[in-house]
């Protein structure tokens, strides 16, 4: 099954677990549910794509040897030359995509910067148990490493171990008192596992305590705006959201979490150009198709009429393979939304 295709189905499923269910807290797990869908295609720390970034933990590691002269992590193998000489070579091959040459090259190094990059590699190889001792291995080695912290918690939160991560964080903070970038990553991932494990209120005191730091973060606004919709609570999620998209302004996820709660508003007509705009920024996506069709379902246009005559500004943009996915989410979601009789 594609990927697409996937997320569809996904969503289709949410849609309808969440409509038929009549439990209040059913009803909010669901939500969470579909926040964390929501969730991935957010740009995140724990998803850079190159070693040479922090290896994919917080922005500090807590040691002056870890991080060489070009912020990039020390391997601490004795001379510089060695190496800058080493860890370039290791870089090569996994931008060259040779992931089992770069892993042969890490096992060989016996450095906290060295485990922790070696639990990013095997972790993009999807051997999430060698990446999760390979992230335990740094921190044997350096306790006060945020970054192997930071990417264990992330790493047991994807295997659903959400209380496991808690319990991490909570070290690492504990290890980490300063109120800097790093802290900042530590405590926005705890919010996120608060919130996967049903504490939307513990979530919300630590978020409380991050914008009184940082009142200017997007990224604090649109987390605020997100528990509160796990609360119910969508008028105070708009009000975020807004916020959040005023100091970032096209933020397609920030624009997709905003219609979202503009939609369980029943102010479709507020929803429909943040959701136009979703699609103008991300033409290949068809989960943004999808909830467009809710909003012009709600509205009260025929779904498939709205997406054959919605014009050519989204569908050229749109590859044909794509076009048909959207199309067939919008029938069956047509058939989901059709309202209760009597």
């Amino acid at each position: 099954m594609g990927r697409v295709e996937a997320t569809r189905d996904l969503l289709v499923g949410e849609m309808q677990g969440y409509k038929s269910n009549r439990n209040p807290q059913t009803r909010r797990i669901l939500l969470l549910l579909s926040l964390s869908v929501f969730l991935q295609g957010r740009p995140a720390l724990s998803q850079t794509t190159e070693i040479e970034t922090n290896q994919k933990g917080p922005p500090n590691y807590g040691s002056p040897d870890v991080a060489g002269s070009k912020g990039e992590p020390s391997l601490d193998l004795g001379s510089q030359a060695t190496q800058d000489e080493r860890y370039q070579k290791v870089l090569a091959d996994y931008r060259a995509g040779k992931l089992e040459q770069a892993v042969h090259e890490l096992r060989a190094l016996d450095s906290a910067a060295a485990r922790n990059a070696l639990g990013v590699v095997l972790e993009t190889m999807s051997d999430h148990r060698g990446a999760l001792a390979a992230f335990q291995e740094a921190l044997a080695l350096q306790p006060d490493f945020p970054g192997a912290a930071y990417n264990e918690a992330k790493l047991l939160m994807r295997e659903g171990r959400n209380w496991a991560a808690i319990s991490q964080l909570q070290s690492a903070l504990d290890r980490h008192r300063g109120r800097d970038d790093t802290t900042f990553s530590l405590q926005m991932l705890l919010v996120e596992a608060y919130a996967a494990v049903g504490q939307p209120k513990r979530a919300a005191e630590i978020l409380e305590a991050l914008l009184a730091e940082k009142p200017d973060s997007a990224e604090v606004h649109f987390c605020r705006a997100m528990n509160y919709g796990s609360l119910d609570s969508f008028d105070a999620a708009v009000r975020e959201y807004r916020e959040g998209l005023r100091l970032k302004p096209h933020d397609s996820a920030g624009l997709m979490g905003l219609a979202k709660a503009l939609l369980k508003l029943t102010k479709t007509s507020d929803a429909t150009p943040c959701l136009e705009e979703y699609v103008r920024l991300k033409p290949n996506d068809a989960e943004g198709f999808y909830v467009l069709g809710c909003a012009w379902r709600d509205a009260g246009r025929s779904v498939l009429a709205g997406c054959s005559t919605q014009p050519g500004r989204l569908r050229h943009q749109v590859p044909f393979r794509k076009n048909v996915v959207a199309n067939r989410s919008l029938k069956r979601l047509s058939r989901i939304l059709k309202p209760p009789s009597g």
